[in-house]
């Protein structure tokens, strides 16, 4: 017993050293290792074993290392643009510093402290303004009225910190204290010899007795570089305001939406219980072996279960909880009628469409899961059968309907994003399985698969025999029909997340990929996409949602990015961008009119949508936006 003891003490003392060591080594290429020690430690006194690095009295001590640096510390050691030799990105962290002080300033306005701005900007510092009052009323509709600058609006130019602080008060000026919150995102940098100058996006939101208001900025501004050699922050020397738009929401009045959740679903016992915890909290609870993934892509369908005139929604969920069917009572409030409507899987759910498959005037459903696609009849009074599965997609993100080959019957086309793959390990996919090559124009994802409907809620494999073998390995997210060529028959879009594509055309059954030859290519990271007629000239236009990236703006057109991607650079910048709007022409083609529109920069676009949200006849445009990320409130 005393031997054993001893032992399991030895490996105890062996695992704290080790674990002291690691937490205190860095490791560079030049092969020495750094030990943060404590000054009393050098003095003599019993060393601290778990000493946090950060503690007051830390010295630096260089010690050789006992072996060389890997790949991995190398890469790590890039992570520090200052080590990388990324002059932009050192400059742009020190500009993000400084900017913390404006926004500070901002949203501490008309209390007690006020921020000083001497040291972020020199002091003659020039500020190009244009008053609220000079800002164009673009839409006023019920209690919501958005005013915007244009190329025209007159702008003054002024010098000195007093004339800087008046104009940034023109912003805030009308907001209560406290009530003010400002985020402000550096998307651009050019440098010169001794200055530089930065692109940011500002949002600046607050409330009055009456309204909330929020404006939304795009400034350039130029920097001074002559602290840099004694590592003093660059200082402000120029404000340019442009691309200014206010939008003031009235507190009286009728709102355009409310959030209806909890007043919908809050009495559901399965809303509060599963609905409510997050994926980090299921992926706690739940293995792989249920098929619980992280990343949350679960899908949902809107439709007339039990034939009641109301709509119900389909909510699909991760391996190993069940997907639930909320069927709308006539007070506007959900019930989970899920098990007795015999559709609550526990298979890993992707997406799920209400549809008549049948002819017979009520809504059946089709559901990817992680194994089939699922075709689900409706019996009657919401009351569902199983009818069959289908081989689909091995990574199903997405289904979409249409009769394609006028038969009367609706098919289905069905979006594969990873392929299946042995590196990963048996029943990975995606990521997992593989990384997508080439990252700009990758054409190693998941094959696309269309059925076509045959009656009886039969359907059969019909994705080579109407040609949708081309491109068909494009890591694709979403599609859309639409007859874009007035032919009679639907035409296909779909939006693949890298690089190319595709819009199919349809000549009776059979697709070709013409997305190049008519200008709908678009290059991005693609995840949704809607069509719709959004300047009324009888033509449909699309709009695909990508991804903004402000570090891929910001870095991707800096001189020493594109030196060393060469022809790949304006793929790449292209993928940060943002989302695209392809006006159609009377000549068939399509122009990108994303910047003129101002509808590129929709943050981390998942999906998009046309709808007429005002019922005024024109199609305006919903956005959804996020990701997975740790708490970041400065974050546009």
């Amino acid at each position: 017993m005393a031997r054993i003891v001893q032992i399991v003490s030895l490996v105890l003392a062996v695992a704290a050293i080790l674990f002291w060591y690691a937490e205190h080594r860095t490791s560079s290429d030049e092969g020495t290792e750094t030990l943060l020690v404590k000054s009393s430690q050098i003095k003599g006194s019993r060393p601290w074993l778990f000493a946090p690095a950060s503690s007051a009295g830390v010295s630096r001590i260089e010690i050789a290392s006992s072996r060389p640096a890997t790949a991995v510390d190398r890469q790590s050691e890039k992570s520090n643009a200052a080590n990388d030799d990324w002059v932009g990105e050192v400059l742009s962290q020190q500009a993000k510093g400084q900017l913390g002080t404006l926004k500070k300033w901002f949203e501490t306005f008309g209390e007690s402290g006020e921020i000083d701005l001497g040291g972020l900007t020199v002091e003659e510092v020039s500020t190009v303004v244009m008053a609220r009052h000079d800002l164009d009323e673009v839409y006023a509709h019920a209690n919501l009225t958005i005013l915007r600058a244009t190329g025209e609006s007159p702008s003054v130019t002024t010098i000195g910190r007093v004339a800087l602080t008046d104009g940034l008060a023109r912003i805030v000026e009308n907001l209560a204290p406290g009530s003010i919150r400002a985020a402000i995102k550096i998307v651009g940098i050019r440098l010169a010899s001794k200055s530089f100058e930065t692109d940011v996006l500002v949002v600046v939101s607050g409330k009055t007795d009456t309204s909330t208001v929020q404006t939304n900025a795009r400034w350039l501004l130029r920097w001074s570089r002559a602290g840099e050699e004694q590592k003093a922050p660059p200082r402000l020397t120029a404000i340019e305001w442009g691309d200014m738009e206010t939008a003031t929401l009235l507190n009286s009045g009728e709102r355009m939406f409310s959030d209806g959740t909890q007043s919908a679903l809050g009495k559901t016992v399965s809303y509060q219980g599963q609905v409510m915890h997050g994926i980090g909290y299921w992926s706690r609870r739940l293995s792989r072996l249920d098929d619980m993934h992280i990343f949350g892509h679960h899908g949902l369908a809107v439709g007339d279960a039990n034939g009641d005139g109301l709509d119900d929604i389909y909510v699909c969920d991760g391996g190993g909880l069940p997907n639930r069917l909320y069927m709308q009572n006539g007070d506007g409030t959900l019930r989970d009628v899920s098990s007795q409507s015999a559709v609550d899987w526990l298979e890993e759910s992707r997406a799920a469409l209400f549809l008549d498959l049948d002819n017979d005037g009520d809504q059946d459903l089709v559901v990817a899961t992680v194994a089939l696609l699922l075709v689900v009849e409706n019996t009657g009074a919401g009351k569902f059968k199983l009818r069959g599965g289908y081989q689909g997609p091995v990574d199903c993100f997405s289904i979409c309907a249409a009769d394609y080959d006028q038969d009367g019957l609706l098919d289905l086309y069905c979006c594969g994003y990873g392929a299946a793959g042995a590196s990963g390990g048996p029943g990975n996919v995606g990521y997992e399985a593989l990384s997508p090559l080439p990252f700009n124009d990758a054409r190693n994802g998941g094959a696309n698969v269309l059925f076509r409907g045959k009656g009886d809620l039969r359907f059969v494999n019909a994705t080579k025999e109407a040609g949708f073998g081309s491109g068909n390995s494009r890591w694709s997210f979403a599609a859309s029909w639409e007859d874009f060529d007035d032919d009679g028959d639907p035409d296909l879009y779909v939006a693949n997340d890298f690089g190319r594509n595709n819009l199919y055309r349809n000549d009776d059954g059979r697709f070709t990929d013409v997305a190049q030859s008519v200008g709908v290519e678009d290059m991005s990271g693609g995840m949704s996409v809607d069509w719709g007629d959004w300047n009324r000239d009888g033509r449909m236009d699309v709009y695909v949602g990508n991804m903004y990236s402000a570090a891929g703006n910001r870095i991707m057109y800096q001189r020493r990015f594109a030196s060393s991607h060469g022809k790949q650079t304006n793929d790449l910048r292209r993928m940060a961008r943002g989302n695209t709007l392809f006006t159609s022409s009377e000549n068939g083609h399509f122009q990108d009119s994303s910047e003129e529109q101002r509808v590129a920069m929709g943050r981390w676009a998942w999906g998009s949508k046309f709808a007429d949200l005002n019922n005024d006849g024109w199609s305006d445009l919903v956005v959804a936006n996020g990701y997975i990320s740790n708490r970041r409130n400065d974050d546009l």
